[in-house]
């Protein structure tokens, strides 16, 4: 790929992010090192929390991706 072909990525359409923000209350800020707030008696989630789930979940997809590389490779289900 060449410089000038790459594709720009729009975080907001990340579907991790949508559902989070559906459900969760989301404040705009980071609070430090802190996944929730308590702000006027409701809890809210930080955007730190929202980057975590985003992570995490990204890592969980890599894993089971990998698993038909894995087979392919080996038979011997101690290694897989």
């Amino acid at each position: 790929m060449r410089e000038g072909d790459q594709e720009k990525v729009d975080p907001s359409r990340n579907i991790v992010l949508k559902l989070c923000r559906r459900f969760l209350p989301v404040t705009e800020n980071y609070d430090g090192k802190k996944f929730f707030l308590r702000r006027e008696g409701r809890l809210l989630a930080t955007p730190l929390l929202i980057v975590l789930l985003v992570v995490e979940t990204t890592d969980i997809l890599f894993a089971t991706d990998s698993i038909p590389a894995i087979l392919a490779i080996t038979r011997d289900s101690f290694i897989v």
